[in-house]
């Protein structure tokens, strides 16, 4: 069945699927207009006379100062916190409705609430797990990017002879990036219907459905991608500032809520087929 036409149906039935992420894109869109990662790259950059990739070093040697790492840290720990309590109080309720949609479970009006107070300390407790992971692969991740960072820059300005050579690497990189980054955000995004269909041991069980279903997975992750990539292009190309900002928040809200609809649901298809039908 279409998802699309799942994810319009489910909305119908319960308008808060798509009200909540619409709100939610809101804000995140009002938020990362004072993103400083950019600016301050560039700004790096300005000063010293260097290229992009030049500022983007620049950054990560600042970052990783023996002498600023315990602020950062204890800056991202208590980020890292509230937003895991914030992710406990939201989604929890959310993923319940979620889940009851599409399981066709009898309507009440304390669903979210109900969904609250039943899953709000295990999706808390997740999302913090899920955050340390997160932020583990992301730190390997760009120490993996350096070495092509480096390579790239000495063969685009003054070794081009070296420039085959960059290009393996970055190939090689990207392959790497690629894989785990679609390795660990699969496993960590469908740890949440595994958790709300109350599975003992949701990471493992959601990693085992995973694993079955790798690359059937990886291939609608890398359609939710490229439609990602278009919503942005056709953000960018947009003159009108406000229209920029309109279109990116219908787009990404309808990219969002269809993402959810399709994580939840392909799980219970997967649950199904695999003779493993663990509602509760």
């Amino acid at each position: 069945m279409n998802i699309l036409k799942i994810t319009i149906q489910a909305a119908k039935k319960r308008p808060l699927i798509v009200i909540l992420p619409a709100v939610l894109v809101l804000i995140f869109i009002a938020i990362n207009s004072y993103n400083p990662v950019l600016p301050v790259i560039s700004g790096i950059s300005s000063v010293t006379g260097g290229s992009f990739f030049d500022g983007v070093i620049s950054a990560l040697q600042l970052i990783m100062d023996p002498a600023i790492i315990p602020g950062i840290a204890i800056f991202l720990a208590g980020a890292v916190i509230l937003v895991s309590l914030l992710v406990g109080v939201i989604f929890s309720g959310y993923f319940h409705i979620i889940r009851n949609t599409l399981e066709e479970t009898e309507k009440t009006k304390n669903d979210f609430i109900a969904g609250i107070k039943k899953y709000f300390l295990t999706i808390f407790i997740i999302s913090l797990k899920a955050a340390f992971l997160a932020g583990l692969i992301t730190g390997i991740m760009i120490i993996a990017t350096v070495p092509a960072i480096i390579i790239t820059r000495v063969a685009a300005s003054t070794r081009p002879e070296f420039m085959p050579a960059a290009i393996f690497i970055d190939i090689l990189t990207a392959g790497v990036l690629f894989f785990g980054f679609m390795f660990s955000r699969i496993y960590l995004l469908y740890w949440y219907p595994a958790a709300i269909k109350n599975i003992e041991k949701p990471f493992i069980y959601a990693k085992g459905l995973v694993d079955r279903h790798f690359w059937q997975i990886v291939l609608r992750f890398v359609i939710f991608d490229i439609a990602f990539a278009l919503i942005l292009y056709i953000v960018l190309i947009t003159a009108s500032t406000a229209l920029k900002l309109f279109f990116g928040w219908i787009f990404t809200t309808a990219l969002a809520t269809v993402m959810v609809v399709y994580i939840f649901y392909s799980f219970g298809e997967i649950v199904f087929s695999n003779g493993n039908n663990d509602r509760s």
